[in-house]
């Protein structure tokens, strides 16, 4: 296997890492998701976008993640 395909992480311009794998949250509308998958699987990346409305699910699970001390 090539070292590529091991990679988890892409150096950007500014020096810092960024996670490959996010979490998409297209039809996340529980909190419960992605607290979930920030605590328990270690997910660092969370893809969002202002059109599906879901900021505040979004935004409630990244702070129940903070809450548990994962983060």
């Amino acid at each position: 296997m090539s070292q590529k395909a091991l990679q988890t992480a892409v150096r950007l311009s500014n020096g810092r890492d960024m996670p490959i794998m996010g979490l998409g949250t297209l039809f996340h509308k529980d909190a419960k998701a992605v607290t979930h998958a920030i605590a328990n699987i270690g997910y660092r990346n969370i893809d969002t976008a202002t059109i599906t409305m879901n900021e505040n699910s979004v935004g409630k699970g990244i702070k129940d993640a903070i809450a548990t001390g994962a983060v």
